[in-house]
């Protein structure tokens, strides 16, 4: 419902009332349109951030990740890919942004890392928004590992 370009309309009916019982005299009717995107879809953060070192004795069995759009997505399995290889898996939350769906961040979690080692997970420029934009570029986010 509420796409760039949609016109949405709106009635507030006669027949509402305040707690003293006023009412309206007629009904009105508001109509607007939403307005276009006027900043291109792309990633404003991610976790870990670019250059980021993390302890894997911190984290025995996994680090979670994330990525946050400056617009509405979904990132579906499979998408991101790391290298050198490790197992990366889209995670699933319940998040609360006035509505329930969409949101504007991807959680993923990592598995199988090595310490001193520099990974690399690609952010493919497929990735769209929910209006149908892709990402101007791929983005590549590295970091590094400790034990």
């Amino acid at each position: 419902m509420w796409k760039p370009g949609r016109i949405v309309e709106m009635t507030i009916p006669k027949e509402i009332s305040d707690p003293e019982g006023n009412s309206l005299r007629q009904a009105l009717t508001y109509r607007f349109t939403i307005a276009r995107d006027t900043v291109p879809f792309d990633v404003i953060s991610s976790l870990p951030v670019q250059n980021d070192t993390i302890s894997l004795s911190a984290h025995p069995s996994y680090v979670s990740g994330s990525l946050t759009f400056n617009d509405y997505v979904y990132v579906r399995d499979s998408v991101l890919t790391i290298n050198p290889p490790a197992t990366l898996s889209m995670t699933r939350f319940v998040v609360c942004e006035g509505r329930d769906s969409p949101v504007r961040s991807a959680w993923f979690s990592v598995r199988n890392l090595q310490p001193y080692t520099t990974y690399t997970i690609t952010v493919p420029r497929t990735i769209r928004d929910y209006e149908g934009e892709m990402l101007a570029c791929e983005h590549h986010i590295v970091f590094h590992t400790k034990p």
